[in-house]
C-alpha cells in the first residue's frame, strides 16, 4: 500500500492524487498485459484489494473526522481484512479500537504492539510517538518509553517537550529501582542540558527539585534554590516558589521571608498575598490572615475564579459565628468593587444573607445574580423561594414564569406558580398551569411524581376529587417513596369519606416514613376520627401537637402503626418538595441541570386546622374542656372561621 502520512487532511489530498495516477496507469498496465500475451491474475487481485483497502481507509478517516465513530470502526476493520499486511491500516484500526472500546488485556497488548511497530517504521511521526508513549506509560512499559522519547529527542532537538518527557521517563525507571542511579543522573543531565540552552528556568528548576526530593537530597535542593535566587532573585514568581518550597519543608522563617519578598516585588500579585495569607492561616494568625486576604482580593491580576474560591472558603468557615459577619461583609464589599458585575459574588452573598435570616437582602442579591447571568438554575430557584418567604405573590409569579421558560424540565417553577395562583383565589388558573406541563417523556420519575402530587392537590381545590385521587395514585406508582402523595391522598379521601380503609393504609405509610411529621400524624389521627376510633385518633393527634410543643393531655397508646405489617412497601425516609427551602448552604455550588427542587423537608407552622381537629377529637373522646381550649387556639389563628366561632361559643362539636 502507498505509505500513509501523518495528517488525515494530508492523507486525503495525497490519496486524491494517487487515484488520478492509478486511473492513468490502469490503461497502460492493461495494454502491457495484453501485449505480453499472459496475465498475472493473482497479482492483479492483490493490487485491486490494496487499492480498495486504500479507498476504504480513506472513508474510515472521513467518518472519524465527522464523528461517525461506529461507521469508522466498521470501515477500518474492512480495510484491514482487504489488506492485512498494511501496517498503517492495522495501526489505525488498533487506535480506533482503543478509543472506542475497552479491549481485554490480550487485545490491548496486541493493539499496542501494532501501533508501536508502525511508529518504529516511521520514527519521524511526532504525534504518533506521543500517543504510543502515553499508552506505554499506562502499561508500565518504561523501556519502550525510553526508546520513543530518545528517538524523538534526537530527531527534534529544537523541541523541549521530548527531552523533558525523556528525563521524566528516566525518573520513572529510577523509582522502579532506586539503585538505578544511572537513570537518575541521565534525567538531571537532560534538565541541565535544556537549562544551558534556555537559561535559568523556573519550570526546569522545579523539575530538578522534584527529582532531588525523590532522593531526599536536601543539599542538592538547597543548591538549586540558591541558583534560582542568584539568577531570578528579582522575580516575584521565583520568590513565591522558593517560599513554597521552604514552607513544604517546615522552614517558617525562610518561607515567610520569601513570601513577603514576592509581595514587595509585585504588590499587585494576588497569588503572593494569598500564599502569605495561607501561611498565616496555618499558624492561626487570624489578624495577619485577614490582612493578606484583603490584599489578595484587591489585586487585579488574580483571576476572579481564584478570588471566588478564597471568598467561598472564608464564608464557609466563618458564617456560623455572628461575630465574624462584619469581616465577611467587608470582603464582599471589596470584591464587589474590584470585580463588579460577577453573578457568582451576588449568588454567594445571597446565600450568606439567608444564613443571617436577611430575606430581603438575600432576594436582592439573587435578583442581581439572575440579571447578570440568567443561565443558573439554582439562582432562579432561590429567587422564587425567597419570593415565597416574603409572601410577594406578584414577584413570585413573575420570577417563576421567567424561570419556567428558561428551564422547562424543572417542575419546581410551575408547581410554585400554581400554588401561588391557588392562594390568590385562582384555582382554575392554577390547574391549567400544571395541566400544561409536558410529562410525556418521563426521565425523572421522582420529579414527575412530585408534579402529579401538586396536580392532585389542585384538582381537589377545584372540587374534582376523583381526578385528585387518580393523580395521587399515578404519583405513588411512579415513586413509591412519595409519602406526601400518600398523606394528601389519605387526607382528602378521609375528608370525603371515600374508602377509609385505604386512606388509613396510605396515612400509615406516610407516618412510618416520618414518625415525627405533625402533618402526617394529623392525617392519621383524622382517619381514625372518621372511623370513630377516638382513642386511637387522640393518641396520634397528641403526637402531632407534641411536635409543635403543645401538650393537651396524657393519652395512652391503644395501638400503634407497628400493629399492621407494611411489608408490601419498603418504608424509607424520603426528601419531598417543599415550598421554601429552610436553609441554603453557604458553599454555594452552580448546577444548571437540576430538574426538580431538592430541598430539606420542612414542617408547616401550627395551623388552625390541626388545632380544630384536635378539639374535635378531644370532644368526641369525652374531654370537652380540653376541646374548647384547643378550639379557642384555632380561632385565634382563624378569627373569621364561623364553624370555630360556633364551637367555642356553644362549647360543643358541630359537623360542617
Amino acid at each position: 500500500m502507498t505509505s500513509k502520512i501523518k495528517s488525515h487532511k494530508q492523507h486525503k489530498s495525497t490519496l486524491r492524487s494517487l487515484l488520478s495516477v492509478v486511473a492513468l496507469l490502469f490503461a497502460s498496465v492493461w495494454l502491457f498485459t495484453a501485449l505480453a500475451g499472459e496475465g498475472k491474475p493473482g497479482q492483479w487481485d492483490a493490487d485491486a484489494a490494496a487499492r480498495k483497502a486504500d479507498y476504504t481507509y480513506f472513508q474510515a478517516i472521513s467518518a472519524l473526522e465527522s464523528d461517525s465513530s461506529d461507521v469508522a470502526m466498521r470501515l477500518i476493520e474492512y480495510a484491514a481484512v482487504l489488506n492485512p499486511s498494511d501496517l498503517e491500516i492495522a495501526s489505525q484500526r488498533a487506535f480506533i479500537e482503543l478509543v472506542l472500546t475497552t479491549p481485554d488485556s490480550a487485545r490491548l497488548v496486541k493493539d499496542y504492539e501494532v501501533m508501536l511497530e508502525r511508529w518504529r517504521q516511521n520514527r519521524t511521526d511526532y504525534n504518533s510517538a506521543g500517543i504510543v508513549a502515553a499508552l506505554a506509560k499506562s502499561m508500565a512499559r518504561i523501556d519502550d518509553m525510553v526508546e520513543i522519547w530518545q528517538s524523538i529527542d534526537s530527531l527534534f532537538p529544537s523541541k523541549t517537550d521530548p527531552a523533558v518527557n525523556l528525563a521524566n521517563t528516566y525518573l520513572l525507571k529510577y523509582l522502579q529501582n532506586t539503585d538505578d542511579t544511572i537513570s537518575f543522573n541521565r534525567a538531571i543531565d537532560i534538565f541541565n542540558r535544556l537549562e544551558r540552552g534556555t537559561g535559568k528556568d523556573l519550570g526546569l528548576s522545579s523539575q530538578k527539585i522534584r527529582a532531588y526530593s525523590m532522593r531526599s537530597d536536601s543539599a542538592a535542593i538547597q543548591a538549586e534554590i540558591a541558583d534560582v535566587l542568584n539568577e531570578l532573585g528579582s522575580d516575584a514568581t521565583a520568590n513565591l516558589y522558593v517560599g513554597t518550597i521552604y514552607n513544604s519543608y517546615g522552614n517558617d522563617s525562610l518561607a515567610l521571608k520569601y513570601f513577603k519578598r514576592a509581595c514587595e516585588l509585585d504588590s499587585a500579585d494576588g497569588r503572593a498575598y494569598m500564599s502569605l495569607a495561607n501561611f498565616y492561616r496555618e499558624r492561626q494568625d487570624s489578624l495577619a490572615f485577614d490582612r493578606e486576604v484583603f490584599n489578595a482580593l484587591k489585586s487585579q491580576n488574580l483571576a476572579f475564579e481564584d478570588k471566588y474560591e478564597i471568598l467561598r472558603g472564608y464564608v464557609s468557615e466563618l458564617y456560623s459565628d455572628s461575630t465574624q459577619w462584619p469581616r465577611i461583609e467587608e470582603l464582599f464589599a471589596v470584591l464587589g468593587r474590584v470585580n463588579p458585575g460577577e453573578s457568582g459574588v451576588h449568588s454567594l452573598y445571597g446565600a450568606f444573607k439567608m444564613t443571617q435570616e436577611d430575606t430581603v437582602g438575600a432576594r436582592e442579591q439573587f435578583s442581581y445574580a439572575a440579571a447578570l447571568d440568567n443561565s443558573d438554575n439554582q439562582v432562579h430557584m432561590h429567587l422564587v423561594s425567597l419570593d415565597a418567604m416574603l409572601d410577594d405573590k406578584e414577584a413570585l409569579l413573575e420570577d417563576a414564569r421567567r424561570a419556567k421558560s428558561l428551564f422547562p424540565s424543572n417542575f419546581y417553577y410551575p408547581i410554585m406558580e400554581s400554588a401561588t395562583l391557588s392562594e390568590m383565589g385562582q384555582p382554575d388558573s392554577a390547574l391549567r398551569v400544571l395541566q400544561d406541563v409536558d410529562i410525556s417523556d418521563i426521565q425523572n420519575a421522582s420529579a414527575v411524581s412530585t408534579l402529579l402530587t401538586s396536580l392532585g392537590d389542585t384538582y381537589y381545590r377545584v372540587g374534582q376529587t376523583d381526578s385528585a385521587i387518580a393523580n395521587y395514585e399515578r404519583a405513588i406508582k411512579l415513586n413509591p417513596d412519595n409519602y406526601m402523595a400518600y398523606n394528601n391522598c389519605a387526607y382528602f379521601m378521609t375528608e370525603d369519606e371515600i374508602d377509609l380503609d385505604k386512606a388509613e393504609k396510605y396515612a400509615r405509610y406516610a407516618v412510618l416514613s416520618e414518625p415525627q411529621n405533625p402533618t402526617y400524624l394529623d392525617t392519621y389521627a383524622w382517619v381514625y376520627f372518621k372511623k370513630r376510633d377516638y382513642q386511637q385518633a387522640r393518641y396520634y393527634i397528641d403526637q402531632a401537637l407534641n411536635a409543635y410543643g403543645i401538650f393537651a393531655g396524657d393519652s395512652v397508646a391503644v395501638d400503634s402503626v407497628a400493629v399492621d405489617s407494611v411489608t408490601e412497601l419498603a418504608i424509607v425516609p424520603v426528601t419531598e418538595l417543599a415550598i421554601v427551602p429552610d436553609s441554603v448552604a453557604v458553599d454555594y455550588q452552580y448546577d444548571s441541570d437540576v430538574e426538580v427542587a431538592e430541598v430539606d423537608d420542612t414542617y408547616d407552622a401550627l395551623s388552625a386546622e390541626v388545632l380544630s381537629h384536635a378539639g374535635d377529637i378531644y370532644f368526641m373522646d369525652g374531654q370537652p374542656d380540653t376541646a374548647v381550649w384547643l378550639w379557642e387556639m384555632a380561632l385565634a389563628l382563624e378569627p373569621e372561621d364561623e364553624l370555630l366561632q360556633r364551637k367555642v361559643s356553644q362549647r360543643t362539636f358541630f359537623y360542617k
